[in-house]
């Protein structure tokens, strides 16, 4: 029997929601790949500007500890904004914004040299992370359904919110070996 009252997704929300997921599966397959490191993509806070919530993998810890370089940092942030425009097409990602935010923090350069080193960085090896998410795209999109099959279900039972976990690090792990080349 169908539940009529069950709510579901506008088509805004979805395309939100398929947005944000693969920019943070690509995130995860960039720290896999270079840093053969997981964790938990979750669902973070909500964003009261654009009306909805937003997700986040969680490997800060990861990125600022040895042996990671600033190409790595930037590398892994740079996979969100790759990631939205291998599979989706989307050229100007919000998140990546946010993401050369994190980069400055991780990194912690000087306010005059980061934006020396963030151009560097872009013109060097972004070209690499292009590569990286177009040769692990399998891996990337099997990540984002099965987040986004998570979300859905979170959502269709009123229960998406802050702090929820959509896919675990093991999870994550898996689906990537499983789909990598």
């Amino acid at each position: 029997m169908t539940n009529f009252n069950r709510p579901s997704m506008t088509k805004q929300e979805e395309t939100h929601w398929q947005t944000v997921l693969t920019h943070e599966a690509g995130h995860a397959v960039a720290c896999l790949e270079l840093l053969g490191k997981s964790a938990d993509i979750v669902v973070t806070k909500y964003n009261v500007d654009f009306g909805n919530y937003l997700a986040k993998f969680c490997c800060s810890e990861f990125l600022q500890t040895p042996p990671c370089t600033h190409a790595v940092v930037f590398d892994v942030m740079a996979a969100g904004a790759a990631a939205e425009y291998k599979i989706l097409g989307i050229s100007n990602s919000k998140g990546f914004a946010s993401d050369l935010g994190k980069i400055k923090t991780v990194v912690r350069l000087a306010p005059e040299q980061v934006s020396t080193v963030l151009q560097q960085e872009q013109s060097v090896d972004y070209p690499r992370v292009r590569a990286l998410v177009q040769k692990q795209a399998k891996a990337l999109q099997a990540i984002a359904e099965a987040a986004m099959h998570r979300v859905i279900a979170l959502f269709s039972t009123g229960k998406l919110q802050p702090d929820e976990l959509l896919l675990s690090g093991d999870c994550v792990k898996e689906l990537y070996d499983r789909f990598k080349i």
